[in-house]
């Protein structure tokens, strides 16, 4: 049952949400405010995200910044995008915050730029308003698709690869802003999928296997920011429900068995189930089963060793 909801910023009286709410969440219609007081947002909610209709405005100015569709929070949908003056700067389809018609998008005719509202069909160089290259490749109804290199507002390169229907799609490479590679693979609306391999801004390689939804997914192999191998098996969304090895930085293998679910980035001994553990010199330390701990290893039912390959303890649950 929808209730009128109101929530308040700590040790204020500025309210921060005015609205519809189901079990303490906003759901249905509400508006929320900046600290200041001022509104942020108007339009609609479910499960305590912005989704549907709305429309969001800039702090500094009131002006709207953004009416349209949402969804999970971010612009999805048909919507427009405003600038703190008020004008209009994107209309169009957004995928997950991004515009997927070009943006912004001026086309360089008799040496001036030339805002465009469409293009034909074909291969075409397009711009920021400030001169600096935004787009070239080929365009199809007035969206990114064929192939294409993307630039970001400081010149630097941001994609090169396949598109469709205005989103990255097929093969296709992303850079940093520094311009070092950032990941070499598959796309799918926007998303790493596939077989491909992501690199930390050293340059080093990060991952190289298959990913879904941006993550790991399937057989493949980590690596430390330092280059060596990391951890090798299967991977589901960044987690270890398998088997698999993990290796010290100095490439050394460290444990060799079966984990435990643990959360995205977490490598470590609470995820460890039943397996061998291996000191960083190479030495077997202990074989066995483990007990999950938020911050130390504790081995359950098994052996450790001391260096020399003697037997330290027996340990039992």
């Amino acid at each position: 049952m929808k209730r009128e909801f109101k929530v308040y910023y700590d040790l204020t009286d500025n309210i921060t949400f005015h609205g519809e709410a189901v079990n303490g969440q906003a759901h249905g219609y509400g508006i929320s405010y900046y600290c200041a007081g001022h509104v942020s947002y108007k339009g609609q909610y479910t499960r305590g995200c912005k989704e549907g209709w709305g429309t969001s405005y800039h702090l500094e100015t009131g002006a709207i910044q953004y009416r349209g569709e949402w969804k999970n929070n971010c612009y999805h949908g048909q919507g427009s995008l405003f600038n703190e003056a008020g004008e209009l700067i994107y209309q169009g389809r957004f995928h997950w915050n991004k515009p997927v018609d070009y943006y912004r998008a001026y086309r360089l005719v008799n040496g001036r730029l030339i805002k465009v509202d469409s293009v034909s069909d074909g291969y075409h160089t397009l711009y920021y308003p400030d001169g600096t290259k935004y787009y070239e490749g080929e365009l199809r109804k007035n969206r990114f698709s064929g192939f294409g290199i993307r630039y970001r507002n400081d010149g630097s390169k941001e994609y090169a690869g396949h598109w469709a229907h205005g989103l990255r799609h097929g093969r296709g490479k992303s850079f940093y802003p520094s311009g070092v590679l950032e990941y070499d693979g598959q796309w799918d609306q926007d998303e790493w999928e596939g077989r491909g391999q992501s690199y930390y801004e050293n340059g080093n390689i990060k991952f190289d296997g298959m990913f879904k939804q941006g993550r790991p997914f399937g057989i493949g192999k980590m690596y430390h920011e330092n280059g060596k191998l990391k951890y090798t098996g299967y991977f589901e969304a960044d987690h270890f429900p398998s088997t698999g090895k993990e290796y010290y930085p100095s490439g050394v293998l460290k444990y060799a068995g079966s984990f435990n679910w643990g959360p995205r980035g977490y490598y470590g001994p609470r995820f460890y189930r039943e397996g061998r553990l291996y000191y960083e010199s190479g030495e077997l330390w202990y074989e066995g089963t483990f007990k999950g701990h938020p911050f130390k290893r504790v081995f359950a039912e098994g052996v450790e060793y001391n260096k020399d390959g003697t037997i330290k303890c027996h340990h039992h649950d």
